[in-house]
């Protein structure tokens, strides 16, 4: 008797320390009203996130925030970009409401600007991840010389 709630006792324990662990490496989650402050690495055309802060960073190369929802239940996901090359990532958003999620569509950044998404009602999450240059970029700059 004294083992099985030992080994509920150590999944109790070690269950969300797997979960974090789970997580991908080079991603951000955003929950609505969040603004995250993120700074990569450069590896040829892929970015390595070094840190991503909601403490305000004046050196951050990516600002992403997702809107707090509007009357509609609707959010907007923005990033602006500080690199001077343009960006593409990868994502998903969530309804924890509905249980479903979704990929977002892919969406380039400009270099130096910034780039806005309409999610659509009831998404509670968006998670961001594989942020590299756009290879449309790279390949014009690399017949420039």
């Amino acid at each position: 008797m004294k083992r099985p709630l030992l080994c509920l006792f150590v999944l109790a324990i070690l269950g969300p320390l797997a979960l974090i662990a789970g997580e991908k490496a080079n991603t951000i989650r955003l929950h609505p009203g969040d603004t995250v402050y993120a700074r990569f690495q450069e590896k040829g055309k892929k970015l390595k996130l070094l840190s991503a802060t909601k403490e305000k960073d004046a050196n951050a190369q990516l600002v992403i925030s997702l809107s707090a929802k509007d009357k509609d239940g609707t959010t907007t996901l923005k990033i602006e970009n500080a690199f001077s090359d343009d960006l593409v990532y990868k994502g998903t958003m969530r309804s924890h409401v509905l249980d479903r999620h979704a990929p977002l569509a892919d969406c380039p950044i400009v270099g130096g600007k910034m780039g806005t998404v309409s999610l659509p009602p009831l998404v509670d999450e968006v998670t961001l991840f594989d942020f590299q240059f756009e290879p449309a970029t790279l390949l014009e700059k690399d017949s420039d010389h």
